[in-house]
């Protein structure tokens, strides 16, 4: 089995699980809508060893945010709901975003809006990425549907880390997440998604 089939077989089954311990809706206050399925593909993560030789396509570089005095920890228990660890996040528009730590923190998805020039997943659920996992071997984009309603937000200027996944809101537009030396980074209005 190849690392793509674990990346998108365990968070298929984290949701799933997810979904059978509880029927999930939204209340109106989130803006969210009611899950139904979640449906989950991954474009295959560039292992550490190879990642100078397959890069991923031209674009933009996240910049990690270095733990910082002036970032309040959260615990990650406030977190904690529906089985999974959650938060929704805003970066300025309309639309707000979401992450899910999975456990026991050894990797993180998180909602946006990939550059153009990423390609499309392809898979048993093909489209436009419009999130992004991060774990040890690197990122890789994924087509995800979300998840249940998140217990908080994780506001401007806290940070909440679980096992070695980090996550921090530095400014009212930015929302980072690292994992060792890889990070993500969902930027702006239009929650831009940057990885490095």
């Amino acid at each position: 089995m190849t690392s793509r089939h674990r990346l998108a077989g365990s968070f298929i089954a984290l949701f799933a699980s997810t979904l059978a311990l509880s029927a999930c809706s939204a209340d109106d206050s989130h803006d969210q809508v009611v899950v139904t399925q979640v449906v989950t593909s991954t474009v295959e993560a560039v292992p550490q060893s190879t990642a100078t030789e397959q890069a991923e396509p031209a674009t933009p570089t996240a910049t990690a945010t270095p733990t910082s005095a002036a970032l309040a920890p959260v615990e990650a228990s406030e977190f904690s709901g529906f089985g999974v660890y959650s938060f929704d996040f805003r970066t300025g528009g309309p639309a707000t975003g979401f992450c899910v730590i999975a456990t026991p923190g050894d990797s993180v998805t998180c909602s946006g809006t990939a550059d153009d020039s990423v390609p499309d997943v392809e898979g048993l659920f093909s489209g436009r990425p419009n999130a992004v996992t991060l774990n040890v071997a690197g990122t890789a984009y994924t087509v995800s549907e979300g998840g249940p309603p998140p217990p908080r937000d994780l506001n401007t200027g806290e940070q909440v880390t679980l096992g070695s996944v980090t996550c921090s809101k530095p400014t009212d537009d930015v929302l980072t997440c690292e994992l060792g030396s890889h990070a993500i980074r969902v930027e702006g209005p239009d929650r831009r998604i940057t990885t490095s």
